[in-house]
């Protein structure tokens, strides 16, 4: 992709994919430097599909029910912020595990492509998605941006 040979990188991501289909979760680098590459080739609605079918693949974005997944989540993050302070949360620890760094780069991503596109559902359900993540595992370089949205949605 660095020397701008978009077509052929596209194809060897979908090579590298087609044969990592064992373990869903091996493909997800390659996704996201061609979900990246997509964005940057200005094919943001491209990038943010390939983001999202990434995400699925590994079981962290849901195929459906988007509205009512989403509502769920933002009552269950408004008890969760009444309850909790700003320390606790600023106390939590740094992500280590690399998959879980993936997972969030990854839903950064449809975060970007979302608001590019216009896809309201999907940047405000991977918002939610980070910021559970973020609670559960840790704070990383990509949980500003969840936390940015989170506080505008609310």
């Amino acid at each position: 992709f660095g020397s701008g040979n978009f077509d052929v990188g596209y194809k060897l991501c979908d090579l590298v994919c087609k044969h990592a289909q064992q373990e869903p979760s091996d493909a997800i680098p390659i996704l996201i430097s061609k979900s990246v590459a997509l964005g940057r080739e200005d094919k943001q609605t491209d990038s943010l599909t390939t983001s999202i079918t990434a995400a699925q693949s590994i079981g962290i974005y849901p195929k459906s029910g988007m509205i009512w997944k989403i509502m769920k989540e933002m009552v269950w993050l408004k008890f969760y912020f009444q309850r909790h302070t700003d320390d606790e949360l600023l106390s939590l620890p740094f992500i280590t595990d690399s998959k879980i760094l993936l997972s969030m780069k990854l839903l950064n991503l449809i975060i970007y492509r979302g608001i590019a596109t216009d896809h309201v559902t999907e940047w405000l359900m991977a918002t939610v998605k980070m910021i559970r993540a973020t609670i559960k595992h840790g704070i990383c370089k990509h949980t500003s941006m969840a936390f940015s949205f989170l506080s505008a949605m609310m």
